[in-house]
């Protein structure tokens, strides 16, 4: 692949580069320096990313700085100024159209690039008791928090429905067969229940907001369970405790991944982005039986999570969004390593031409 510097464009550094269709794909450094980069979730309108480094301890919000033109990361929480050590699954619920400018958030300038009633909401562990929450921050204001719910065992993969503005965990469970469960979470009245058990390392979480379907990846084993949420509330609303499995889960397959991580839907909701943890890659495949599988990058390290994003994490114009003429890349994040406590070497990539 070929390693691209968008600060330094006279200092790129070739690499061996993966063919994927008619065309190469071209990797971009986004962010560095991190020792195990998990989740992330971007903003569609302005670009801003946030992202979780779990042995490095904190929270990071990433972006493009116009005026500089450069990518900028700074620390939005971490393990000196909350009780909390480990970051997982980020949700970003957007209440209205953004501002098309990132702002100065650094000197607090009052163009924030957030609407009043934003939330970001963050898997995240205690490292005092050793619980796992789900916390709610206002993404315009670092290093504050609100606890939302704590969660039956550590919690990982995090989705948001926006219809219902009702939260989905996944837990890998100690990656123990028949140990990972995925949860539901509801902000407004701070409860958390179980919907799912006997999985095998729940992880990834990602809903499909169109057909109101929740896609749940097991790292181990790669298979993939679909959710049909509406059928879940219908039950939850008939009192019906005693759901089984076939109740909810429509539909389930076996990923052309290794170890199949985090991941993201096309727009449509047809193509499933992976990153394959172990395979050190990323690949697309049919979101509704794992079929047609192809891979964007390889040689990557332990890639852990991907999600769309605008191009270059630049804010899109109204006029683009209206017209339907936004551009937007693949972000990968790396992790891994036997020793991550050691390691200061993973990064936020940025896959173009995918």
């Amino acid at each position: 692949m070929f390693i691209h510097h968008r600060d330094d464009d006279q200092n790129s550094t070739n690499h061996k580069m993966h063919q994927g269709g008619s065309q190469d794909s071209l990797i971009v450094v986004v962010a560095s320096g991190f020792t195990w980069a998990e989740n992330l979730a971007i903003s569609e309108v302005n670009g801003i990313a946030f992202m979780s480094d779990i042995y490095g301890e904190k929270l990071w919000r990433i972006y493009y700085n116009e005026s500089s033109e450069r990518f900028e990361q700074h620390v939005f929480l971490d393990v000196e100024t909350s009780p909390f050590n480990h970051y997982f699954g980020l949700a970003l619920y957007e209440t209205a159209k953004n501002s098309s400018k990132s702002g100065n958030f650094e000197n607090g300038n009052s163009e924030l690039p957030f609407p009043d009633g934003s939330v970001l909401y963050v898997v995240v562990r205690n490292h005092a008791d050793g619980e796992s929450y789900v916390i709610s921050m206002d993404p315009n204001i670092p290093f504050k928090y609100q606890v939302v719910s704590r969660l039956p065992k550590v919690g990982n993969g995090l989705a948001l429905h926006k219809k219902t503005h009702l939260l989905y965990v996944t837990t890998e469970g100690g990656f123990l067969p028949y140990g990972g469960q995925v949860y539901q979470v509801n902000p407004r009245t701070r409860s958390c229940t179980t919907i799912l058990t006997d999985l095998y390392a729940a992880d990834g979480a990602f809903i499909d907001q169109e057909r109101n379907w929740l896609y749940v990846s097991q790292v181990i084993g790669s298979k993939v369970l679909v959710i049909d949420l509406e059928k879940l509330e219908t039950l939850k609303i008939a009192n019906s405790d005693n759901f089984k499995r076939e109740d909810i889960v429509i539909r389930e397959f076996i990923a052309p991944c290794e170890m199949l991580d985090d991941f993201t839907l096309s727009r449509d909701g047809k193509i499933l982005y992976g990153a394959d943890f172990w395979g050190g890659k990323v690949v697309k495949f049919s979101a509704w039986d794992g079929s047609n599988s192809s891979v964007i990058a390889s040689d990557l390290i332990f890639p852990t999570s991907v999600r769309l994003g605008p191009r270059n994490l630049r804010p899109h114009s109204s006029s683009q969004i209206e017209d339907g003429e936004t551009i937007s890349s693949l972000f990968v994040t790396e992790g891994g390593g036997l020793f991550p406590s050691m390691v200061k070497n993973r990064k936020l990539l940025e896959i173009l031409n995918n």
